[in-house]
């Protein structure tokens, strides 16, 4: 069964979504790029040197090795070189491609010209590297092409400790010059299978499908990183990778950063025991059980099924029950135990509640024991318990001392009964033969 706990995605943020009810979602390295330039806002004439500056910071929970910055600078701007610096100091651990006019930037603590440096996780303990690096480099405009063009850098980069080197990719936000007051910028994020959406950020509308939201961003944006935000609730176990785009007004479809978030549930096993005791009590005798569940939100679970396990508590010479199906059926699920027996429910979500009736017998007292609450004395009607991360065990004791009305125990064990018997005889011996004697008598 699946729980509902509530996560959430971000376009360009992967530190929001990775705690949900119950259980954390370790990531990996996560390098986040922003880009601006120094023009603020204002449109440039041709001959005028622009900086640019990119901050690469790791919010991931691991250490980023190889980082490397690449930037496609548009046609209108010229790289000028020995201008790139790194955390304020001159750079040399850069080159220059004239022909596909990208400029690539090996960043991070020991980064040379051939390999990108490290940078550090967000709470990572590593002393050797730097949580955030600050690039600057500076172009030369030489035409007014400028006005029609933007600028978005790339960084490529590994896990530090991941022996494989699977690479990962993002984007920084969308740089330009002279943007038109008009213009209008749409930014689309289709939602994986699997998750909810609960709520959006910006005025973002979600389509009829109920996955895909859109933003139009235009002149009441103010300028710089704007952060797009979509709250979701996962709906099933699952990996969820998560793309948006983005199309400017002045050229094609673009990739946002790229987001992967991991949804594994915790799930338990819950055990239910019984134990007869008491020299009147019936060690045969079936005792009815009802559970129910409730979800994280309280709501109760009207259908639905677990697999379950038989077994025995020790030595009481039981047989374990057959192992089957607990279905639910109107929010309930019934099952019956003998003397010794168990059964041990499969996979309930940790963040369920969970709530055991026995069927009262006039005969029998009953208590019970709870694994996870101690300080329970499990004398009441159990009222909905949170099943945990652990394992849990209830044990549920009927005894019964006083006999039936009628004087004869029907609850007697067998070998009880035939060692009264023996005994009976063996010290009734004579006075059975009189008995039988007079008997005689009569008759004649």
């Amino acid at each position: 069964m699946a729980g509902s706990p509530s996560g959430s995605t971000s376009s360009g943020n992967n530190s929001l979504g990775n705690f949900l009810d119950a259980i954390r979602l370790y990531t990996s390295s996560y390098i986040e790029l922003a880009k601006s330039n120094d023009t603020a806002g204002v449109n440039v004439n041709i001959g005028d040197t622009v900086t640019y500056t990119i901050t690469a910071k790791n919010t991931g929970e691991s250490d980023a090795s190889n980082v490397k910055i690449s930037d496609a600078l548009p046609v209108g701007i010229d790289f000028i070189p020995g201008t790139v610096t790194i955390n304020g100091a001159a750079a040399s651990s850069y080159s220059y491609d004239a022909t596909s006019r990208t400029l690539n930037i090996n960043v991070g603590a020991g980064a040379t010209s051939s390999a990108g440096g490290l940078i550090k996780g967000d709470g990572s303990f590593s002393t050797d590297c730097d949580n955030q690096y600050t690039v600057t480099f500076q172009v030369k405009v030489v035409s007014d092409e400028i006005a029609e063009e933007y600028n978005q850098a790339k960084v490529t980069y590994e896990d530090r400790n991941d022996t494989a080197h699977d690479q990962y990719i993002n984007y920084s936000n969308v740089d330009m010059f002279g943007i038109d007051a008009n213009a209008v910028t749409t930014v689309t994020d289709t939602i994986p299978n699997g998750l909810i959406i609960l709520s959006v950020s910006d005025n973002g509308a979600i389509g009829i499908d109920g996955k895909t939201v859109t933003w139009t961003i235009d002149s009441s944006y103010n300028e710089g990183l704007i952060t797009l935000t979509v709250v979701t609730e996962v709906d099933n176990n699952g990996k969820f990778i998560n793309t948006a785009t983005v199309t400017p007004w002045f050229t094609n479809v673009t990739n946002t950063n790229y987001t992967y978030h991991e949804f594994a549930e915790i799930l338990a096993d819950v055990t239910i025991s019984k134990e007869v005791t008491g020299i009147n009590a019936d060690k045969t005798k079936y005792f009815t059980f009802t559970v129910s569940f409730e979800d994280d939100n309280n709501n109760l679970l009207n259908t639905g099924s677990f697999a379950y396990t038989g077994g025995t508590l020790p030595n009481m010479g039981a047989s374990p029950p057959q192992n089957g199906t607990l279905n639910i059926i109107n929010g309930e699920a019934v099952f019956t135990l003998q003397h010794g027996q168990t059964i041990t429910i499969k996979g309930v979500p940790a963040n369920f509640n969970i709530k055991i009736a026995e069927t009262p017998d006039g005969g029998y007292s009953t208590a019970y024991k709870d694994s996870g609450d101690l300080s329970d004395p499990g004398t009441a009607e159990m009222d909905y318990k949170i099943v945990g991360e652990s394992s849990r065990t209830f044990e549920f004791i009927n005894r019964r001392e006083t006999p039936p009305p009628t004087g004869i125990d029907e609850g007697f064990a067998a070998a009880e009964v035939m060692l009264t018997f023996s005994i009976l005889l063996f010290l009734s011996g004579i006075a059975g033969v009189a008995v039988m004697r007079k008997s005689k008598r009569s008759e004649k």
